[in-house]
């Protein structure tokens, strides 16, 4: 992108992007991608990477022998991806309390990306996630060496810290969460996810070290 404006009036945001300055305009609905590079220095990995580090991940789980219930979907980004999750388990007829959600999730700094830790959670804004499973990865986690840290915990540690005034951290929303509470419960499980930085940018960082403990635990529990 060499520069942008934007059209008050018609609320029109425009760009001009390098290698298309013979074209005025493209027509509706011409799609319209970038391709991400990426970059390993010091142990870190940069890139666009939520979403394709959870597909890599699930490629190599297969490759590697899973043979379980994969289901992908649209929309996470917008809080929407959990209907379609639950209308496939309903068409299904499957009822479970062992969903495993994979994701990204974002940190302030590099201590827990340079630690090469996995996020596990109790629980987010909108539901309390299976404790036995929960439990399960823990133990499991435990078991085989590998750091991880539970994200609620750590926020409301901090916010028990907090002076007061201070706005407090808010636990943040799963996929996982939405699947309870919009089924009420009907449907639970647990979330792993993998800290990075620069979160929902082209420069979203993790490390080595979390990506092969996140490979190691989710290879190890299912």
């Amino acid at each position: 992108v060499k520069s942008f404006s934007y059209d008050v009036e018609k609320k029109n945001l425009f760009f001009e992007i390098e290698g298309f300055s013979d074209i005025k305009r493209l027509q509706a609905p011409t799609p319209v991608a970038y391709k991400s590079q990426l970059k390993i220095r010091e142990g870190l990995v940069s890139s666009q990477i939520d979403n394709v580090i959870s597909i890599s991940v699930i490629h190599q789980l297969v490759s590697d022998g899973f043979d379980g219930k994969i289901i992908l979907t649209a929309e996470e980004e917008i809080g929407r991806s959990w209907k379609y999750i639950v209308d496939y388990l309903l068409e299904q007829g499957v009822s479970t309390q062992e969903i495993i959600t994979l994701d990204t999730t974002p940190y302030d700094d590099l201590r827990a990306v340079q630690n090469g830790l996995i996020v596990l959670r109790n629980k987010d804004e909108n539901g309390i996630f299976n404790p036995e499973l929960v439990s399960s990865l823990r133990e499991i986690c435990e078991s085989q060496g590998i750091k991880y840290e539970m994200k609620d915990e750590v926020i409301e540690a901090q916010n028990a810290k907090c002076l007061d005034g201070a706005e407090p951290k808010t636990l943040g929303k799963t996929e996982l969460g939405r699947i309870i509470q919009h089924t009420e419960g009907r449907f639970n499980g647990a979330t792993i996810q993998l800290p990075t930085i620069n979160y929902h940018t082209n420069h979203e960082t993790t490390s080595e070290l979390a990506l092969n403990n996140y490979y190691k635990a989710l290879k190890k529990i299912l």
